[in-house]
């Protein structure tokens, strides 16, 4: 009897949380500065994986600081194809930046304007959750 309990709690417990998630990324979609997005690349191991589920918010504007992970094109109207890497140093003579991806030997070999070329704000991951999307993203397309 103790184990059936314990078994219904457990699954009440992990339904919970699903709840949770489904309604926290619900009001995250709908958020006009947010943006809930799949990760590609390997160049930000071992902090961001390849298909992990990432928030971010697009850039106000904000004071940029070394160690920030940031989402910058390098074409000034392009909002779609981001490079996400880690500010490695700030020139605030020039107001730029150089980034680097965690898992690249070499820092990015260009300079990104902070006004223009930053777009979003990287805030959270949560991993593995961009298999299950991706996984049901290739079976609707069958």
């Amino acid at each position: 009897m103790v184990r059936k309990d314990a078994i219904k709690i457990f699954l009440y417990f992990v339904i919970g949380i699903e709840l949770i998630s489904i309604v926290g990324f619900s009001v995250l979609w709908f958020l006009p500065n947010y943006d809930v997005g799949l990760f590609k690349g390997n160049s930000m191991f071992p902090a961001i994986n390849n298909e992990d589920l990432i928030v971010t918010r697009k850039f106000r504007g904000e004071e940029i600081k070394s160690g920030m992970v940031v989402g910058y094109s390098l074409l000034t109207n392009n909002d779609k194809d981001l490079i996400f890497h880690r500010v490695i140093e700030v020139d605030k003579k020039s107001s730029t930046f150089i980034g680097k991806g965690d898992n690249n030997k070499e820092p990015d070999p260009w300079n990104i304007d902070i006004s223009s070329g930053i777009k979003r704000i990287y805030y959270f991951k949560i991993p593995y959750l961009g298999y299950i999307i991706s996984f049901a993203n290739r079976l609707v397309s069958f």
